[in-house]
């Protein structure tokens, strides 16, 4: 049981690892008609969008884009975001490794329920980072400092929602399966540990 235990908890640690780059981590609800509008970004897309020939690779590549005062406003809870999810990941890489090195059930069990509270804490951070663009405090135009860009978002989109999506989702849902599955396996294990001295003392009884 060992082995299955190990192998399991190694591939649900080893599964955030492409969940985190390669499903969508934001969800964007906008409207710039009447008509809401739903976007999600990954990592990946991210990436391409801000590198090479992506969409914003010219401005900010060449560093023609200047953080205006209500985007600087942000940047402590997103960094804080940033910061937790990587917590999370790194969480997912040592458990993997313990998983595949130890058995160590509850230590793989505490290192997983860490990589979930750190998840949860991504959420609350990024929701305080984005709630002043949702409730209209912030306008989305006032975090470019580029008036074209500005004036058109300005005249056109409105900001409905957003929050991670699906990647953070699915990486607290892993490391909840972590929790549960070392639990699973602990809890039998302390009701050997207390079988034990129960014996010994009907061996000594009997002597």
């Amino acid at each position: 049981m060992k082995i299955v235990y190990k192998a399991v908890s190694a591939l649900l640690a080893l599964a955030v690892l492409p969940i985190m780059f390669f499903q969508p981590l934001i969800r964007i609800v906008f409207s710039p008609t009447n008509v809401l509008v739903e976007e999600k970004t990954s990592i990946k897309e991210a990436i391409d969008l801000f590198t090479g020939d992506g969409l914003f690779a010219g401005p900010f590549g060449q560093g023609e884009y200047t953080m205006t005062d209500e985007l600087r406003e942000l940047m402590p809870a997103l960094i804080t975001t940033a910061v937790f999810l990587v917590i999370s990941v790194l969480m997912a890489v040592v458990i993997f490794f313990f998983s595949i090195l130890t058995a160590k059930k509850k230590l793989i069990t505490i290192l997983g329920g860490t990589g979930l509270l750190t998840t949860i804490a991504a959420f609350i951070a990024f929701s305080n980072a984005v709630s002043p663009i949702v409730s209209g405090e912030i306008r989305i135009s006032q975090l470019f400092d580029r008036g074209i860009i500005a004036s058109i978002i300005t005249s056109f989109v409105n900001i409905e929602l957003i929050q991670l999506s699906s990647a953070a989702i699915l990486m607290a849902l892993l490391f909840t399966a972590i929790v549960v599955w070392g639990i699973c396996f602990i809890m039998p294990d302390i009701g050997d540990e207390k079988k034990i001295p129960k014996n010994r003392k009907k061996t000594a009884a009997h002597k």
